[in-house]
């Protein structure tokens, strides 16, 4: 055991474990505890420091060489935004706790020493337990501490290149001897299937009913003439039947309309590899061919048709709060859409103004709206909104904010006593 250090000020620590695989989080595995008993060794060799029990930042399952560990939703990313927003208290001092400095990345030397960098101007310093070092903001300009942390960096970063390549290489030769021999090649395909090894290198494609009965459901739905906010709603309501293909973190909305519109493009579930020059026969077939071909027929003419969403609208500028709006329910994005056209008769009956308001019995629905973009997926209850209306309020609102408004003074005295216009 390293010598106790008695004579430091009292720092409060942060672990933060981090995996790449979710096997090695399972218990098998000791990714995730030698991490964290590392942090109890720090602490017997500092016994001025304390570990903090309220922050739990572990990132199971994603990739540093990606800063997959950097989004919002990842211990990492989340406790950055916090710092960030100063929702964390700095006194005392805190400094973040890792095993090496693979953990915190394994992004390029440039993204790295941002990373390194923000956290400590941030104002919670970084211990790397494989120096056993302490990274404060003087270390920054420190040239010694410098280049000890851009080798580590680059050595964290190089190795992941590495393996990256290799399994790069990996697959392309496994997917040369797939199309040389026939046999199918194993690689991360859709949910509904899954990989049977029959020796090292072979191996088939077999499906999990499970997870095949939603999108047997989907293509049902498709051929009874729903369009994918129909199709995405149905599926909605019977999670546990139609389970979702992924796992996906908002658990009350599996399935969404990106979802239905690629699984219907998708040719894996007449068993054809697209990823191959030509197709390849290599998955199982769950739907039959004269069905997908009908349903995808469908999609088809009605991505051609002139009825579409309002997505940017930079040219015509209907939307005035692109990308500025939120629900107020699930603080999801606020889409808008046009209703107002010749089209309308294009729509299915059973699904069509299924948004509330005007148009909500299968009425014409004239007016533009606002509407919740999860209220398509099932779990939001909010209502469309008419988007003249609250273009009106706002701007009633702004115009009397700006009124109250009084301009300050632009001239100010000069030594001499003349005033200068500023």
């Amino acid at each position: 055991m390293k010598n106790q250090i008695t004579d430091e000020p009292k720092k409060i620590l942060i672990p933060y474990q981090r995996v790449s695989d979710t096997t090695q989080a399972t218990e098998n595995k000791t990714g995730l505890t030698r991490q964290y008993e590392s942090a109890y060794r720090t602490l017997a060799a500092h016994p001025s420091w304390v570990i903090d029990e309220t922050f739990c930042l572990v990132d199971p399952g994603l990739s540093g060489y990606h800063g997959k560990n950097l989004d919002p939703e990842a211990a990492l990313g989340g406790f950055l935004k916090m710092l960030k927003e100063g929702k964390i208290p700095l006194t005392p001092t805190r400094a973040l706790h890792i095993d090496d400095m693979s953990r915190l990345s394994r992004m390029n030397i440039r993204r790295a020493r941002r990373l390194f960098e923000d956290i400590i101007d941030g104002g919670v310093e970084i211990f790397d337990a494989e120096d056993n070092k302490l990274y404060t903001k003087e270390s920054l300009d420190d040239e010694m501490d410098s280049i000890m942390i851009l080798l580590r960096q680059g050595s964290s970063y190089k190795f992941s290149k590495n393996l990256a390549d290799k399994v790069s290489q990996s697959y392309t030769i496994r997917k040369q001897y797939s199309k040389d021999t026939g046999k199918p090649y194993r690689y991360k395909t859709h949910g509904w299937m899954q990989w049977v090894e029959t020796s090292s290198t072979e191996g088939y494609y077999k499906e999990v009913e499970k997870k095949s009965c939603g999108v047997k459901q989907l293509f049902a739905l498709a051929d009874m003439g729903l369009g994918r906010r129909g199709i995405t709603k149905r599926l909605n309501e019977c999670p546990e039947k139609y389970p979702a293909l992924s796992n996906r973190k908002i658990k009350s909305a599996p399935w969404t309309i990106t979802s239905v519109q690629r699984i219907i493009m998708s040719q894996a579930v007449i068993g054809l590899n697209e990823n191959m020059d030509p197709p390849m026969m290599m998955f199982p077939v769950i739907i039959d061919p004269k069905l997908y071909w009908r349903v995808r027929g469908k999609f088809e003419s009605r991505c051609k048709s002139k009825y579409h969403s309002c997505g940017r609208n930079v040219d015509t500028a209907e939307n005035l709060f692109s990308g500025l709006t939120e629900c107020v329910q699930c603080h999801c994005g606020v889409y808008y859409r046009k209703q107002k056209g010749i089209h309308w008769k294009e729509r299915n009956p059973e699904t069509f103004g299924c948004r509330g308001g005007i148009g909500s019995h299968g009425g014409i629905a004239v007016y533009p709206y606002l509407y919740c973009s999860t209220y398509n997926h099932g779990p939001c209850t909010v209502k469309q909104a008419r988007y003249d209306w609250t273009e009106e309020s706002f701007v009633t609102a702004i115009s009397c904010s700006v009124s109250s408004l009084t301009l300050a003074d632009t001239k100010k005295p000069v030594a001499d006593g003349k005033d200068t216009e500023m």
